[in-house]
């Protein structure tokens, strides 16, 4: 073989490896083309299935005018969820003014009772400083005269003292109706459990949401309350001033044994005889029952008509307690049963929340389907276009592939004579 058919040789073999790598990129590009189109093919089964389900469902003018009525009830719905959440703030405005019902109405109640038990003290010390106190030797003066460090008895018995296991007629009868008496003592223990229950009314239900809801729960009807809290008090002011009538009694006479005189009570055991027949100071022995003086009143029976004091006094403040906590319910029996304003509307913006919430689903759901109606036609129509570009392209590869192919073909008749050499 000469050096032209050497090197027609190799320009020949150079050509065919050129027409190889050209034949295997072709073959690449072919099928990756087929699998772009078999994807483009899938989509367009796809979109076609999807375009005919909602085409079986829907129409377009038929989700147009499901989403006008759609967005109307949405607009309706807003407009009450507003209007109960209007509500329901005039409702917080409302229970802000019966705390205030509750405060002025708590603090009368509370200046009443406190004024009502002052006055009562103020009533016994000025009644029980005119009692009259009898001297030793028979004269009488005024209890505020008692143990004033000033000898008004002629005999000075109004100032013994006696040591400290025992007492005067003076020290005794000061103790009980004078300024030593434990009449402030007395009359705090009748007040307090009353001034508490009072003041439980007035700062109770504004220290804690629990004493609130207790007193006045949801289940009340608003009218109810506002009417029933001033008229708790008022009858509570009532039962305090029917059953505590704080009247002294100082006038009260005692009949002496014989039946021919009667004394002061408050002078039946003050170791001094005004009884002719001397039976207001009969003492029984240890063993023999009570004279008729030892079973007179005692001082404190004296100074009211309310028997038990303190004890009584807490017995009303558990009555008016009942009463206080009562009446609301009484009252509430009176007006429509049902939910509190509260309760309803918060049932209610629950409720149209809900229902607002449903309607936005719907509506999302047929802008969606109307939108896929429009958009899947287009969709379609451009994947189409896209396999028939693929179509195409694959035409054109295999066109080029044949004619490579062919190239080669011409490539190796030229060569073939010099195959024997090499």
């Amino acid at each position: 073989m000469g050096m032209k058919d050497y090197e027609l040789l190799q320009e020949k073999l150079s050509l065919l490896y050129g027409l190889k790598q050209k034949e295997v990129t072709i073959k690449k590009d072919i099928s990756t083309t087929k699998r772009q189109r078999k994807k483009q093919r899938d989509s367009l089964d796809s979109a076609k299935k999807e375009l005919g389900n909602i085409s079986q469902k829907h129409t377009k003018k038929g989700l147009e005018s499901e989403i006008k009525r759609t967005k109307e009830e949405i607009a309706e719905i807003s407009e009450k969820h507003t209007q109960a959440k209007g509500d329901l703030e005039s409702i917080g405005s409302r229970q802000s003014q019966l705390w205030i019902l509750c405060l002025l109405a708590g603090s009368l109640f509370t200046i009443f009772v406190i004024a009502y038990f002052d006055n009562f003290h103020s009533q016994l010390q000025d009644d029980t400083s005119t009692l009259p106190f009898t001297c030793d030797s028979g004269e009488s003066i005024l209890t505020e005269r008692v143990l004033d460090e000033t000898d008004d008895c002629a005999d000075g018995s109004d100032e013994e003292t006696a040591g400290f296991f025992s007492v005067t007629r003076a020290e005794d009868w000061s103790s009980q109706y004078g300024d030593g008496a434990d009449l402030g003592f007395d009359v705090f223990c009748m007040g307090l459990p009353v001034v508490l229950l009072s003041l439980f009314s007035l700062i109770g239900p504004l220290v804690h949401e629990d004493v609130s809801d207790s007193l006045y729960p949801d289940s009340l009807d608003e009218r109810a309350t506002g009417l029933a809290i001033p008229l708790a008090m008022v009858v509570c002011m009532g039962m305090i001033a029917l059953s505590l009538p704080p009247q002294t009694d100082v006038e009260r006479t005692w009949e002496c044994v014989s039946g021919s005189q009667e004394i002061l009570l408050v002078h039946v055991l003050d170791d001094y005889e005004h009884c002719l027949d001397g039976s207001d100071e009969y003492r029984s022995g240890f063993f023999d029952g009570f004279t008729e003086a030892e079973e007179a009143p005692d001082s404190q029976e004296i100074l009211t008509d309310f028997a038990g004091t303190w004890v009584g006094s807490f017995l009303l403040a558990i009555l008016c307690a009942i009463v206080y906590f009562a009446i609301p319910r009484i009252v509430h029996l009176f007006f429509k049963k049902g939910d509190s304003r509260r309760v309803r509307a918060e049932k209610l913006i629950r409720s149209e929340a809900s229902k607002k919430r449903k309607r936005e689903a719907k509506k999302k759901q047929a802008t969606e389907s109307l939108q896929d109606l429009k958009k899947l036609p287009k969709r379609i129509e451009g994947i189409e276009k896209s396999i028939e570009k693929f179509d195409r392209q694959i035409e054109d590869f295999q066109s080029s592939l044949n004619s490579t192919r062919d190239e080669i073909s011409s490539a190796n008749d030229q060569i073939k004579h010099l195959v024997p050499y090499i």
